[in-house]
Protein backbone atom coordinates (compact mmCIF):
# COMPACT_ATOMS: atom_id res chain seq x y z
CA UNK A 1 0.00 0.00 0.00
CA UNK A 2 1.42 3.25 -1.19
CA UNK A 3 1.35 5.97 1.71
CA UNK A 4 -1.36 7.90 -0.44
CA UNK A 5 -3.70 4.94 -0.01
CA UNK A 6 -2.63 4.13 3.22
CA UNK A 7 -3.77 7.56 4.37
CA UNK A 8 -7.02 7.31 2.07
CA UNK A 9 -7.82 3.89 4.01
CA UNK A 10 -7.10 5.57 7.62
CA UNK A 11 -9.63 8.18 6.43
CA UNK A 12 -12.21 6.17 5.74
CA UNK A 13 -11.81 3.77 8.37
CA UNK A 14 -12.01 7.13 11.01
CA UNK A 15 -15.17 8.46 8.90
CA UNK A 16 -16.51 4.79 9.41
CA UNK A 17 -16.06 4.90 13.00
CA UNK A 18 -17.30 8.26 13.64
CA UNK A 19 -20.81 6.84 11.50
CA UNK A 20 -20.90 3.95 13.63
CA UNK A 21 -19.98 6.36 17.03
CA UNK A 22 -23.78 8.33 15.66
CA UNK A 23 -25.76 5.37 17.05
CA UNK A 24 -24.97 6.25 20.64
CA UNK A 25 -25.85 9.77 20.44
CA UNK A 26 -29.06 8.60 19.39
CA UNK A 27 -31.91 9.67 22.37
CA UNK A 28 -33.78 5.85 22.94
CA UNK A 29 -37.16 7.98 22.57
CA UNK A 30 -36.59 10.47 19.55
CA UNK A 31 -34.32 8.47 17.91
CA UNK A 32 -32.28 11.70 16.95
CA UNK A 33 -28.81 13.02 17.96
CA UNK A 34 -28.87 14.30 21.54
CA UNK A 35 -28.77 18.08 21.84
CA UNK A 36 -29.30 18.49 25.40
CA UNK A 37 -28.83 14.99 26.79
CA UNK A 38 -29.51 13.79 30.23
CA UNK A 39 -29.67 11.11 32.71
CA UNK A 40 -32.71 9.61 34.29
CA UNK A 41 -33.27 7.32 37.11
CA UNK A 42 -32.77 4.33 34.75
CA UNK A 43 -28.99 5.08 33.68
CA UNK A 44 -30.23 5.71 30.38
CA UNK A 45 -29.61 9.42 28.27
CA UNK A 46 -32.60 10.93 26.70
CA UNK A 47 -33.17 14.26 25.45
CA UNK A 48 -34.19 16.76 27.85
CA UNK A 49 -37.43 17.32 26.37
CA UNK A 50 -38.10 14.05 25.51
CA UNK A 51 -37.81 12.57 28.82
CA UNK A 52 -39.20 15.73 30.87
CA UNK A 53 -42.28 15.26 28.33
CA UNK A 54 -42.31 11.71 28.36
CA UNK A 55 -42.07 11.72 32.98
CA UNK A 56 -45.53 14.24 32.83
CA UNK A 57 -47.16 11.17 31.98
CA UNK A 58 -45.24 8.20 32.79
CA UNK A 59 -43.04 6.64 36.55
CA UNK A 60 -41.31 3.97 34.23
CA UNK A 61 -38.19 4.04 32.15
CA UNK A 62 -39.00 4.55 28.21
CA UNK A 63 -36.13 1.80 27.96
CA UNK A 64 -36.60 -1.17 30.39
CA UNK A 65 -40.75 -0.46 31.38
CA UNK A 66 -39.33 -0.73 35.16
CA UNK A 67 -40.60 1.52 37.59
CA UNK A 68 -38.18 4.73 38.38
CA UNK A 69 -37.54 5.29 41.92
CA UNK A 70 -37.44 9.29 40.86
CA UNK A 71 -38.30 11.37 38.20
CA UNK A 72 -35.26 13.93 38.50
CA UNK A 73 -32.31 13.97 35.69
CA UNK A 74 -28.73 15.70 35.58
CA UNK A 75 -26.84 16.70 32.40
CA UNK A 76 -24.69 14.64 30.76
CA UNK A 77 -21.97 16.61 30.37
CA UNK A 78 -19.80 13.95 28.90
CA UNK A 79 -21.65 13.07 26.25
CA UNK A 80 -22.88 16.27 25.53
CA UNK A 81 -18.78 17.09 24.95
CA UNK A 82 -18.14 13.93 22.95
CA UNK A 83 -21.51 14.68 20.65
CA UNK A 84 -20.17 18.90 19.96
CA UNK A 85 -16.65 17.36 19.27
CA UNK A 86 -18.13 14.62 16.80
CA UNK A 87 -20.47 17.42 15.25
CA UNK A 88 -17.11 19.56 14.49
CA UNK A 89 -15.45 16.63 12.99
CA UNK A 90 -18.41 16.26 11.02
CA UNK A 91 -18.69 19.97 10.01
CA UNK A 92 -22.04 20.08 11.36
Amino acid sequence: MTGDSAATAAAAARRSALEKTLCSFNCPITHCTLIDPVIAADGFTYERHAIERWLRSSDRSPSTNLPLPHRGVVPNLGLRSAISEWRQLRGY
